[in-house]
């Protein structure tokens, strides 16, 4: 992952990787917002209860967090409205935001902790930074423009967020 970086920052240049960072850094500041469906609360609450009602806790949690996802997606788009960024940087910024519809990928450590399997979270998470990797080498090697590298990064999210899910399900039914 990180010589993979490396090559990426060398790769895109100082332009591009200025329009990468500045869509990232604009998205930061409504990323925060999705947080505040706060894991540790939903950690403690789940150790305590039954797998049915630990299954209504992450349940309710998913939904306040998409609930905040899409606050914080309109409002960073709404924002978009006050800037003078080019088209680019705008559709970058877009298509970047969609990636906060799946930032309740952390919830579902609450599950693994519950349950005793951190080494299934630990292993799942790097087999998927490793995956996540080598599709970003691959877009390097076939020439990838900036707007990929962020459609990849937004598709690696759902993917990364969709396999946590499919991982808990059976653990604990949502």
């Amino acid at each position: 992952s990180f010589c993979v970086s490396i090559f990426f920052v060398r790769y895109l240049g100082q332009v591009e990787l200025g329009k990468y960072s500045l869509a990232m850094a604009y998205l930061f500041f409504f990323g925060v917002l999705p947080g505040l469906a706060n894991d540790a609360i939903l950690t403690r609450e789940m150790a305590v209860r039954s797998d049915k009602e630990a299954g209504r806790w992450l349940g309710q949690a998913i939904l306040l967090r998409l609930f905040f996802s899409v606050a914080a997606m309109l409002m960073s788009w709404g924002g978009l409205c006050f800037t003078q960024y080019t088209e680019e940087i705008q559709l970058l910024i877009f298509i970047a935001s969609l990636g906060l519809l799946a930032s309740f990928r952390s919830l579902f450590v609450s599950v693994f902790q519950k349950k005793l399997q951190m080494g299934t979270y630990a292993f799942t998470s790097v087999m998927l930074n490793l995956c996540s990797a080598l599709l970003i080498g691959g877009l390097i090697v076939l020439g990838g423009n900036v707007t990929q590298f962020i459609l990849l990064n937004t598709v690696m999210a759902f993917v990364t967020a969709g396999i946590f899910y499919l991982l808990c399900r059976p653990r604990i039914p949502v």
